[in-house]
């Protein structure tokens, strides 16, 4: 848990299109996953992905309405689906902004985007006013 009292959870690949989220503490929590990128190892505790308040995800491209270019496997559109209450924030570079992203049905549009240049609330997403009327 951090100094503010904030406790971070990590995604871990578990099965195709399925990732599973622990809590993790330390560096020492993490070591290379499926695809080599630093996920938990099984033994940290898992969190049940409903307790989760906001989800931040990776992509090649966003747009500003918030619709994301994921690597087509589809892990996080699927965790998103299982709990669509936790904000979900779009985390890139300011190059990986696009004018338009294709959406299927199934991608989940992101409620924030974040770059290294900005923060701005998505078109698409839950918190804008366009979204909810």
């Amino acid at each position: 848990m951090s100094q503010r009292g904030i406790k971070i959870a990590y995604p871990r690949v578990v099965a195709a299109r399925q990732l599973a989220f622990h809590w993790v503490e330390s560096a020492e929590e993490l070591s290379a996953g499926v695809w080599g990128i630093a996920e938990p190892v099984a033994k940290t505790p898992v969190v049940a992905i409903g307790s989760i308040d906001a989800i931040v995800v990776p992509g090649l491209a966003f747009d500003m309405a918030g619709r994301r270019l994921g690597w087509g496997r589809g892990y996080y559109d699927s965790a998103l689906a299982e709990h669509g209450d936790a904000l979900r924030i779009g985390f890139g570079y300011e190059c990986q902004v696009v004018n338009k992203v294709p959406a299927a049905n199934a991608d989940a549009p992101m409620d924030l985007l974040v770059t290294e240049g900005r923060a701005m609330v998505c078109s698409a997403g839950r918190l804008s006013p366009k979204a909810s009327s």
